[in-house]
């Protein structure tokens, strides 16, 4: 990000309490321990919508972007081949670089 934006998407990971074998029975996370997997900077004040998921099989996060917002998408970020926006993005979580910013 060269500059601040309003609005972010941000996807993040937080330490859970818990041991490593278990981390589905944690019961707390530390917001202290968190490191930024994705930040990009976002248009407009809507159409911001998404999931986010695991793949079954292959273990990457897949998470979708909305357009960015506006009435009917005014920049055509959806369909910007160079735009993150309006799309589908997998990850692989286990070897991101430290800095990873759109």
């Amino acid at each position: 990000m060269t500059e601040f934006a309003e609005y972010q998407t941000v996807i993040a990971e937080y330490s859970a309490n818990g041991t490593a074998s278990q981390p589905s029975m944690a019961e707390s996370a530390k917001p202290t321990e968190v490191r930024r997997i994705f930040t990009m900077d976002l248009p407009f004040t809507s159409q911001h919508g998404g999931q986010i998921v695991f793949g079954p099989n292959d273990g990457y996060l897949y998470f979708t972007m909305g357009d960015g917002g506006g009435s009917s998408d005014p920049y055509n970020f959806a369909q910007n081949k160079k735009s993150l926006l309006g799309k589908i993005m997998r990850l692989d979580v286990d070897n991101i670089p430290s800095e990873y910013a759109f």
